[in-house]
């Protein structure tokens, strides 16, 4: 007599394409490594992209809101980077690097008065 196992194991629903299991609210290890690689190869755009899916997907991400904004002002668009930086700095209150790239996007998009909070 064999035992079957069941289709699905507990916790299998849950599993990222790198086989690793997900924790809720973060990103997979290959979408890091992908975003990462963006950055690196500065495909800024596809960066954007990727960050966008990844903030909607894991809304309390800081670093995937860093990363939007990090591609929005490597793109050249300061203003659209600095919501995405603002909430980056919200969620991680205590980051030293959320704050800094806060302060000089707003210095770039010309809120100096805020760049010096």
């Amino acid at each position: 007599m064999s035992r079957r196992r069941p289709a699905t194991r507990p916790g299998s629903q849950h599993r990222s394409p790198a086989g690793r299991a997900a924790v809720p609210g973060r990103p997979s290890a290959r979408e890091s490594a992908a975003l990462a690689t963006l950055f690196e190869q500065r495909h800024y755009s596809a960066a954007a992209a990727l960050a966008q899916r990844l903030t909607e997907s894991c809304p309390e991400h800081a670093p995937a809101w860093k990363a939007l904004g990090d591609a929005f002002h490597a793109l050249g668009m300061f203003e659209d980077a600095l919501a995405p930086l603002r909430k980056a700095s919200s969620l991680s209150p205590g980051s030293f690097e959320a704050q800094a790239t806060l302060g000089v996007a707003q210095q770039y998009h010309g809120s100096e008065e805020e760049a010096e909070e």
